[in-house]
């Protein structure tokens, strides 16, 4: 279909979590531990009852433990962000119920600290990513970026963990800015422009493409339309009947003129040609991160016609199939047994007022 495919971000990030804690013993045997602890009190109602009591003594919120999930991003994170919270009442809880063999030992406890330090920049990603109504294909570069910056100068980067995400990091975004459509996105974008861009080399090859969409946007009846057609006088007719006059001649000035007038042709196409509206937007003052780069566009349209049109193409596409998915799911609560006899039509409109209105 000749239809360019982007990967959903938030997935890959999911990659880069499940391979790296695949690939890290200490993590992957603290998250299996935990992940049995969980499961015996989502199995037991005497022991899910005897840490409610526990909680209670000691003052900590009720809150039920939560289980890692493979097909849900970042389960992993809030399993282990739980535990942690909840550690004190559950080691109390196993003790008092004889199941001491499962508690997790100091030196566990610490690698799922770590790990959940090196996830949290993971899971603000994912979620600030898998947003609906904003802008999203454009933050891709400077959020693997920042991700990189982070682990970088996390305390526990030098722990296996951390070496190994910043390795599929490496491996799964190596190329991230010489993808043409996030770097166009990203440049498009006010809030991020060139800023989060590495190599600058990858800048000017997104700079030169993007041009090069905009000339094909330019025709000759443009440009002919913009350069203003100047009013002729008596006094100006009398005068240009003099130069012709002296053109005839061999004016002395004859040769300066017409350089003169070559110039001023190229400097008229120069001026309203894309090397200048992109230098134009370039030189524009970077608007605050919260704000809406498609309002910016919307109002900056009759300063920059031809990166507006492309602003809106390259802006508009989502970085992750969050929303599509978070659709189908609700095609799926929409449709039951009990409502089985929904038209495709009656269906169709249930989901669109759900999601727009």
């Amino acid at each position: 279909m000749q239809i360019k495919q982007q990967p959903c971000f938030a997935h890959t990030l999911n990659l880069v979590v499940q391979d790296s804690i695949k690939n890290t013993n200490k993590i992957k045997l603290s998250q299996e531990k935990i992940k049995r602890i969980v499961s015996f009190f989502h199995h037991s109602v005497k022991a899910t009852d005897k840490l409610s009591e526990i909680q209670n003594q000691n003052g900590v919120e009720r809150k039920k433990l939560i289980m890692d999930v493979d097909t849900r991003w970042n389960s992993t994170f809030y399993m282990m962000e739980r535990f942690l919270e909840q550690h004190e009442a559950i080691t109390t809880t196993l003790c008092l119920l004889g199941k001491s063999n499962m508690c997790l030992s100091s030196e566990e406890l610490e690698v799922v600290k770590g790990a959940v330090l090196l996830l949290g920049p993971f899971e603000e990603a994912t979620r600030e990513m898998s947003t609906e109504n904003f802008t999203s294909l454009s933050k891709v570069i400077p959020i693997t970026r920042a991700l990189q910056q982070c682990i970088n100068s996390n305390a526990h980067m030098r722990t296996g963990f951390g070496t190994e995400l910043q390795k599929q990091l490496q491996k799964r975004f190596a190329t991230v800015e010489k993808v043409f459509q996030l770097g166009a996105a990203t440049l498009l974008d006010v809030r991020f422009k060139n800023v989060s861009f590495v190599d600058m080399g990858n800048v000017k090859v997104t700079e030169e493409r993007i041009m090069n969409l905009m000339r094909s946007e330019y025709s000759q009846e443009e440009i002919n339309e913009s350069v203003p057609v100047p009013h002729v006088s008596q006094s100006s007719e009398t005068e240009s009947h003099i130069n012709e006059e002296q053109a005839k001649r061999g004016s002395l000035w004859q040769c300066f003129d017409a350089k003169v007038e070559t110039t001023m042709k190229s400097q008229r196409l120069t001026s309203i040609g894309p090397h200048i509206e992109l230098r134009r937007y370039l030189e524009e003052p970077i608007i605050p991160r919260d704000e809406d780069p498609l309002k910016w566009w919307k109002m900056h349209s009759v300063l920059f016609p031809k990166l507006h049109a492309l602003a809106k193409k390259f802006l508009c596409i989502p970085a992750t199939s969050v929303p599509s998915e978070r659709l189908f799911s609700k095609a799926g609560e929409l449709i039951s047994h009990r409502r089985s006899a929904l038209s495709d039509k009656n269906i169709n409109m249930i989901l669109f007022f759900n999601k727009n209105m």
